[in-house]
């Protein structure tokens, strides 16, 4: 049997609308369109917003980790993306279909199958440390990094938002080859 979880095979081809509280600066993240840079310009993912990165926001970001709702809304997204294995682990090819949706998410559906696969090992290698599965506390982990280098500040709104739209998206079907 598939580590695809239930909740998503149920999902998958459905195309539910986003969360109604999806934050208006979450939104461009979603949209290729809106948030294409300029010719010459950094694309978003890899820009860095040092106003991310003083003393006070790192602060911030810390204390969004112990944040309840969005606690909650990485355990929802790991339960009803991720398959995760009867020890409460993910597995490498688990972890790389979930992961390759969201990079197409993210970059937009034109990024190279080889780019995707180079994003997905290294972030694989970094989120569990080189080992075979990832628990559940790699897993938070990672997903609390990928909303923390999207989200454009430290508001608990975008974090929450963030994930719950990519839960949608990738229940939907999307960024899925």
């Amino acid at each position: 049997m598939s580590d695809v979880p239930q909740a998503a095979r149920r999902h998958a081809g459905r195309a539910p609308s986003l969360p109604s509280m999806t934050h208006p600066a979450i939104q461009d993240l979603f949209d290729a369109g809106r948030r294409a840079s300029t010719p010459g310009e950094r694309p978003y993912w890899d820009d860095r917003n040092e106003s991310m990165y003083t003393a006070e926001a790192v602060s911030a970001r810390e204390r969004l980790r112990a944040n309840p709702g969005l606690v909650d809304a990485v355990r929802r997204f790991a339960h009803n993306v991720y398959g995760i294995g009867p020890e409460g682990s993910v597995s490498r090819e688990e972890y790389t279909r979930v992961h390759s949706a969201m990079v197409r998410i993210l970059m937009g559906e034109d990024v190279a199958d080889g780019d995707v696969a180079r994003i997905v090992a290294e972030d694989w290698e970094s989120d569990s440390g080189g080992k075979e599965r990832m628990d559940t506390e790699q897993l938070f982990d990672g997903l609390f990094e990928l909303a923390d280098l999207w989200c454009p500040s430290v508001s608990p709104a975008e974090y929450l938002s963030f994930i719950d739209t990519l839960t949608v998206k990738i229940m939907a079907g999307e960024g899925q080859s």
